[in-house]
């Protein structure tokens, strides 16, 4: 199964749900933005493994949190 990204998943969501009511959107737009953010750590996670293995004597002191935070403010 190919991974969706959140924008993707967010589409299908609406598109299953025509009728939703309440906080039912709000609920899946906050999940979409979880989701979101677990890609971007990922993401960086794995650009930051790559890093390491091409520079094993220097060693990342930036945490995934930091990167996060930086790039997107703390919008949780």
């Amino acid at each position: 199964m190919k991974k969706q990204t959140a924008i993707e998943w967010l589409k299908d969501w609406m598109g299953k749900n025509q009728y939703f009511i309440g906080n039912d959107l709000l609920e899946a737009i906050e999940q979409a933005k979880a989701m979101e953010e677990r890609q971007i750590i990922a993401a960086y996670l794995t650009g930051r493994d790559d890093e390491d293995t091409a520079h094993s004597d220097w060693t990342f002191e930036r945490t995934y949190e930091d990167y996060y935070r930086e790039t997107y403010g703390d919008n949780k």
